[in-house]
């Protein structure tokens, strides 16, 4: 039996993960332009890596670090945002969500729990390793989500 062929037409509710890198970004700009032409919901969600930041600081610089890395996802959530609003995508479709965890798990999560129909991410993240194809966390994405997954490099 032969898979059903995707259909933009049914994209109702599409998330971008957002981590503030030239790629991500190019990924939101997809993304907005995506849910305007669609008239589909844009959802943001960018996460801070609780991996990343138990390898990188110490317990006592944990905290700060943290909280320094919130006001950065903030930050580009809300320039996401406000990017959507100047291509006029409708205000009422608009949603953002500050995660924390490992990133891809938060994504394919967030996708699951609002029924997400695409799911618009960069092939690099912050973290870009030069000789790989594309990077983990769009990997296990592209692995672990429930609907189709648009790479933006």
């Amino acid at each position: 039996m032969q898979e059903p062929v995707f259909n933009f037409e049914n994209v109702r509710k599409i998330l971008v993960a957002a981590d503030g890198s030239d790629c991500g970004m190019h990924a939101a700009e997809q993304a907005i332009g995506i849910a305007k032409l669609l008239d589909a919901q844009l959802i943001v969600v960018y996460v801070v890596d609780e991996i990343a930041l138990d390898q990188v600081f110490k317990v006592s610089e944990r905290d700060e670090a943290e909280k320094e890395l919130k006001k950065v996802g903030q930050r580009c959530i809300n320039y996401i945002l406000e990017q959507a609003k100047k291509e006029c995508v409708k205000n009422t479709s608009l949603l953002a969500k500050l995660a924390k965890g490992r990133p891809f798990e938060q994504i394919v999560h967030l996708a699951k729990q609002l029924k997400i129909d695409l799911i618009v991410i960069g092939t690099h993240g912050q973290r870009r390793a030069e000789r790989v194809l594309i990077g983990s966390v769009a990997q296990k994405v592209i692995e672990y989500a429930p609907c189709p997954v648009l790479v933006v490099k």
